[in-house]
């Protein structure tokens, strides 16, 4: 709904390490090096390397997952693809996606070393 802001630069997210994938009852919460943090709200696809086409989204709360895989890993490339689509590929080619539906509500959270962005 809010979208990602227009000045948005994930570039500086790159080299990052994921250090913690936290499970809430309404949110999953994604903690890397150097204070980032994202938290999914809404929905979310997680694209395994070996998948050729992007997956369906998943909606919050999860009932079960593969993320932790991604713990240890750092951020090779964050871009917005467009409608507040949050894109962040990972060292080891797998995909993390967060999304902003058009439904009223916050989708995901951004907490950049304090300064928050809600989407």
């Amino acid at each position: 709904m809010y979208s990602l802001p227009k000045d948005f630069d994930g570039g500086k997210w790159v080299g990052k390490t994921l250090e913690l994938v936290c499970f809430a009852e309404h949110t999953i919460c994604f903690h890397f090096e150097g204070d980032l943090s994202i938290t999914p709200e809404s929905c979310f696809s997680y694209q395994l390397s070996s998948m050729n086409a992007a997956p369906e989204p998943i909606k919050v709360p999860v009932a079960e997952s593969n993320l932790m895989s991604l713990v240890g890993h750092k951020i090779r490339k964050a871009q917005d693809e467009g409608n507040g689509t949050l894109r962040i590929e990972f060292d080891n080619d797998e995909i993390l996606r967060c999304f902003d539906p058009p439904e009223p509500y916050e989708s995901y959270q951004i907490n950049d070393v304090g300064k928050l962005t809600i989407v």
